[in-house]
């Protein structure tokens, strides 16, 4: 794979970010979400409670003060989001 589908990332309340590609269902997003639920449970971070796979989207949950204790950030979802996607530019 050289690069992800468009994609959003949303809050889903105050602890987990979806990874949204579209309300579609599609064997290549599917492979897609598989390889980053296993690129998410391998690259922990402090704060990391699990990434969750679906057909599509899949979600990471995160300790919310864990990460602001810890990181020092205004925002903790933005600070996982940023995480997630400086990981996935070694896709």
């Amino acid at each position: 794979m050289n690069s992800l589908p468009p994609y959003k990332i949303f809050s889903l309340g105050s602890s987990a970010l979806v990874i949204d590609f579209g309300n579609v269902i599609n064997e290549k997003i599917n492979r897609v979400v598989i390889a980053l639920f296993k690129k998410n449970s391998q690259q922990k971070f402090p704060g990391f409670s699990e990434a969750v796979p679906a057909y599509s989207p899949p979600v990471c949950f995160y300790d919310a003060v864990k990460i602001l204790q810890q990181q020092k950030c205004g925002l903790a979802m933005e600070w996982v989001k940023n995480k997630l996607k400086r990981g996935w530019k070694k896709w």
